[in-house]
């Protein structure tokens, strides 16, 4: 059940704190696009992507089928496309190839991601609507990636008590932004909304990061 919390800066204040800890990490602002099958044109991809996804059935939004992604790729094992598919879309369309579209964009997101997770640009961001959507649309879109996240950690049987503290301290701060209620419209909370994406990216690349070279440790 959602947390009804009364208001945005309140909810995600813990976050401010984190996110000035981290902030000795440059992070690249940039705009993720890709070309959408039968599109001329350029287009973001968060919108196109979710449209495929409802039209496939699919069974999350697009942000919670990145989120979901983003925790399956924190290992270094092998990455499985198909426990991820099946999880996003619904079974008959992964059976029958009614969603070959949207499974070549949900392949271009993985490579894509991955490839920023390993950037040294630390270029990684989540993947979440426009800043042209109402800023309740965009904080229930980061409460669903957080969601998918945790989800994706799960699979892949992460122990959060190996964590380091402040990467436990990430994680446990996931689970409270999964559990936000899109707030009213307010110009006044747009720095808050920036804020905690800034922190997810920053931790996402934090928890990658230990989780692979604990991984590799490991063999």
């Amino acid at each position: 059940m959602k947390k009804t919390l009364p208001a945005l800066p309140k909810s995600l204040s813990y976050a401010r704190v984190q996110y000035r800890h981290y902030t000795k990490l440059i992070i690249s602002n940039f705009y993720f696009r890709f070309p959408i099958p039968k599109v001329n044109q350029v287009e973001e991809i968060y919108e196109p992507l979710n449209k495929s996804l409802e039209l496939v059935g699919a069974l999350m939004s697009a942000a919670e089928t990145h989120g979901i992604l983003c925790g399956l790729l924190c290992t270094s094992e092998p990455f499985s496309l198909d426990v991820w598919l099946r999880h996003v879309l619904a079974e008959t369309a992964v059976e029958d190839g009614l969603a070959s579209e949207c499974q070549q964009q949900l392949e271009m997101v993985k490579d894509y991601t991955f490839t920023q997770l390993n950037s040294p640009q630390c270029g990684f961001m989540p993947l979440l609507p426009d800043d042209d959507v109402s800023l309740m649309e965009r904080t229930q879109a980061v409460g669903g990636w957080c969601e998918g996240f945790l989800f994706g950690l799960g699979l892949i049987n992460v122990e959060t008590e190996s964590l380091t503290d402040d990467t436990k301290e990430f994680v446990n701060d996931v689970i409270a932004i999964s559990q936000i209620a899109p707030p009213e419209d307010s110009d006044d909370l747009e720095e808050d909304y920036m804020q905690v994406v800034e922190y997810l990216k920053v931790g996402v690349i934090n928890l990658y990061e230990e989780l692979t070279q604990m991984d590799e440790a490991s063999c």
